[in-house]
């Protein structure tokens, strides 16, 4: 087995200028084997570019969980527009046994001085929301203002649903919004709304496409997201969360008992388990070893939290819980997490050092001295940093 990861946020490159995109490959397995990363750029715009960095190899023989990394630069035209946005996809083959493969879609969006950017949990323009039936479903997306100037939409429309009424737009606390205001390079994270039918099935879904746009006339420029509403027996709420590292999260967790009074989903499978990570529960949820569970009177409503405590060292990635239980499989859970990256770098002089602590150094400026410096990386990510020096007098 193998994962393939890319980057964390989506690529934005400016018109006229390339920028280096990494793929990383890791094996899984028990054993080193040859595999073979396939990439197909068929969904680029035309005029970009999209290869590879001093022609690495993209067959590589894998050791498990050393991972590997191979570069691509990605080129955008000068004719660009700021609307504009391709997509890249990745396919790792096992060379011995082509039915093993993982794969893996990279976005890249144009930067431009003014844009709008909407992005959902997976980092991809696209949306997926959830609700049981007789409530409401509920999906998170993300807004951005790319421009250098403030910005409001003009207009905010939908596709009509085939559930029936209009999605409705909301901030976290529920206030719903019928105008975004963004101010030069900010984000908001947002959340979609639409009326679950109360005789739906479990399982089934409807799909909305969003359009804001701002400016108007020959100025207007608009962007626009598909979104897909699916009913669930049970749901997170929210369905995402986006957060820095040492931060407490929380999931609100609802449902309906099944027959046997019991849901499991099996964290292991969700990958929940992770260095220094502590899950506790509440309500009609328990933790039982490695499983979730939900337990009630068959029919019932079940409700709890599922709370997540992150770590200050807790690794940047996106991360996709699901999983449906053995027995009923309607009793699905989904739920994502993105662990943000922090960049922070410290510098200190080991030597030489003044005579007495808190003493300026002294240095005779007809010799030569070397400075032996310690750097550090404090954040939570690999990081690239450039180190520069001055004179002053």
């Amino acid at each position: 087995l193998a994962e393939l990861s890319g980057p964390l946020e989506t690529p934005r490159i400016p018109p006229g200028t390339s920028q280096p995109v990494e793929i990383q490959l890791l094996a899984t397995g028990s054993k080193p084997a040859e595999w073979t990363l396939a990439v197909d750029d068929g969904e680029l715009p035309e005029g970009w570019n999209f290869e590879l960095t001093n022609n690495d190899a993209l067959t590589r023989e894998l050791v498990p969980n050393v991972p590997q990394t191979i570069t691509f630069d990605a080129t955008v035209p000068s004719t660009a527009l700021g609307d504009e946005s391709g997509m890249v996809s990745f396919t790792l083959t096992l060379d011995s046994d082509s039915t093993v493969n993982t794969t893996l879609d990279v976005q890249l969006d144009v930067f431009r001085t003014r844009g709008l950017d909407l992005t959902g949990s997976t980092g991809m323009n696209a949306s997926n929301g959830q609700g049981r039936p007789g409530h409401t479903a509920k999906a998170w997306f993300m807004v951005e203002n790319l421009g250098n100037a403030p910005e409001s939409t003009t207009s905010i429309t939908w596709t009509a649903p085939s559930w029936g009424g209009s999605p409705s737009i909301h901030d976290a606390s529920g206030q719903e919004l019928f105008s975004i205001a963004l101010n030069p390079g900010e984000s908001k994270a947002l959340f979609a709304h639409l009326t679950t039918p109360t005789a739906v099935s479990y399982g089934s879904s409807t799909q909305s496409t969003l359009t804001l746009c701002m400016g108007s006339g020959e100025n207007a420029l608009c962007e626009s997201m598909p979104f897909t509403f699916r009913a669930q027996k049970f749901v997170a709420e929210p369905t995402h969360h986006r957060t820095l590292p040492d931060s407490t999260i929380t999931w609100n967790l609802v449902g309906t008992a099944p027959v046997s009074g019991t849901a499991t989903w099996s964290m292991t499978s969700m990958d929940m388990f992770n260095t220094n990570w502590q899950w506790t529960t509440s309500g009609d949820f328990s933790l039982n070893g490695t499983s979730l569970v939900a337990q009630g009177t068959p029919g019932s409503t079940v409700s709890g939290t599922l709370v997540l405590e992150l770590p200050a060292n807790a690794v940047p990635k996106r991360h996709l819980f699901a999983d449906t239980d053995a027995v009923d499989n309607d009793a699905s859970l989904n739920m994502s997490l993105h662990v943000l990256q922090v960049h922070r770098a410290n510098v200190s002089l080991i030597e030489p050092v003044p005579s007495n602590q808190g003493e300026a150094l002294s240095l005779n400026v007809s010799e030569e001295h070397r400075f032996l410096l310690f750097l550090e990386n404090p954040g939570n990510g690999l990081d690239t940093f450039e180190l520069t020096a001055d004179i002053s007098s």
